[in-house]
């Protein structure tokens, strides 16, 4: 009977820790994050050091972190309006006056591309998430993302639908990467779990 008793007064403080856990993460998803690409299985020498994506010519793109031209990227995930339940990406585009644009995978070159809703629609626009340690991007529940270094030098982001490589520019440099979000303002984006 002790024991009935004692598990019927445990109730509302599983269902309050449940409750708080549920609402960081909903919370988490709506914090603000920057993107890193970690390059696997390990960065080639020319790739070494500090890089982000940033945002430039309708765009995504990695530059080195002290070398930046394009914008930062700088987004949240958001509910998709023409898709009820579809998570999307946006991002600031820029600072002055202030801009979000919708981040999607252009259907024809593969290629991240950032535009308005309805640049937008026919594109692959999501379902955005992160990984079950909620540190890397995910769309459609794959990590498929790559680096190809395009015929000016630089490296544009891409998303390997098929995971085969196939749709991706061919005769170029291809790097694997993974795209770690770095909340802002520092903030740890990761509950605690026991």
């Amino acid at each position: 009977m002790v024991l009935g008793l004692l598990t019927i007064a445990a109730i509302p403080t599983v269902v309050g820790i449940s409750e708080a856990t549920s609402a960081q993460k909903k919370q988490n998803a709506a914090a603000k994050f920057n993107l890193t690409p970690i390059f696997y299985p390990s960065p080639p020498s020319y790739l070494q050091g500090d890089w982000v994506v940033t945002l430039q010519e309708g765009r995504c793109w990695i530059e080195r972190e002290k070398e930046v031209k394009g914008h930062r990227f700088n987004g949240f995930y958001f509910e998709y309006p023409p898709e009820p339940g579809t998570n999307g990406l946006v991002s600031s585009i820029q600072d002055d006056p202030p801009m979000l644009n919708w981040i999607y995978v252009d259907k024809d070159g593969l290629c991240l591309r950032y535009g308005s809703k309805s640049d937008s629609m026919g594109h692959i626009i999501g379902h955005w998430d992160w990984t079950e340690d909620e540190e890397d991007v995910t769309l459609r529940d794959d990590e498929g993302f790559v680096v190809v270094e395009e015929e000016d030098g630089r490296w544009g982001v891409y998303f390997d639908v098929n995971g085969d490589g196939s749709g991706l520019p061919s005769g170029r440099t291809t790097v694997g990467v993974s795209l770690t979000r770095k909340i802002a303002l520092g903030v740890e984006s990761k509950y605690i779990r026991d």
